[in-house]
C-alpha cells in the first residue's frame, strides 16, 4: 500500500463525515457511530445525552440521505472505492 493510500484510508476512519454539509456536532456523532458506537456510547463520549445524540444523529442522517444504522456500511464503502481507485 502507498504512503499516500495509506494516509486518505487513515483520513477516512478517523472521519468519514467531514465535508458533508454537516455541523460539527453532528460531524462527531456521525463519525462514532459509524464507528459502531451505541447511542448511550456517543453520549458518553461527547457528555451529552442519548436522546440528544438520536436527535443530532437523526438531523445528519436527513441531510446525507443515510440511516444512522448505515453509517457504517457507509465507511466501509468509503473505504472501498479508495482502494480500487488506487488500484487501478
Amino acid at each position: 500500500m502507498s504512503k499516500q493510500l495509506a494516509k486518505i484510508l487513515a483520513q477516512i476512519i478517523d472521519n468519514p463525515f467531514d465535508g458533508r454539509g454537516l455541523t460539527a456536532a453532528e460531524t462527531r456523532a456521525s463519525n462514532l457511530a459509524a464507528h459502531g458506537m451505541t447511542y448511550q456510547e456517543i453520549a458518553d463520549e461527547l457528555k451529552i445525552t442519548a436522546q440528544a445524540v438520536g436527535n443530532t444523529l437523526l438531523k445528519a442522517s436527513k441531510k446525507i440521505g443515510v440511516h444512522p444504522r448505515q453509517f457504517p456500511n457507509l465507511l466501509i464503502k468509503q473505504i472501498q472505492k479508495q482502494i480500487k481507485t488506487y488500484s487501478h
